[in-house]
């Protein structure tokens, strides 16, 4: 269990899964955890990411300040967060996303 992400309106140049539909991006609670409180230390308002899975909106706004955000702070990363790395690009591409 923990965030499904659902891309709102993803470009042309998100991560496909095996269908070829747009990538979601999948968090356990404990990956959720470590995201948020990394955005509060880099200062990113991470305020629209919920502790439920209820469908509220992250704007392709603060979408764009994580990917953002990690990829600035990506050197810092250690070997148990650097995996959000990863994440850069379906970030950068969804077109905001709604959480489930």
């Amino acid at each position: 269990m923990g965030m499904d992400l659902k891309p709102i309106n993803p470009s042309e140049f998100a991560p496909k899964d095996e269908n070829g539909s747009p990538r979601w991006g999948r968090y356990n609670w404990t990956g959720w955890s470590i995201l948020r409180n990394k955005l509060r230390i880099w200062g990113v308002d991470a305020s629209e990411l919920s502790n439920m899975n209820d469908g509220a909106i992250i704007s392709e706004k603060t979408c764009l300040a994580i990917a953002d955000a990690i990829e600035k702070h990506a050197h810092e990363l250690s070997n148990e967060d650097g995996w959000l790395t990863n994440h850069i690009e379906r970030w950068r591409t969804c077109g905001g996303y709604e959480q489930w």
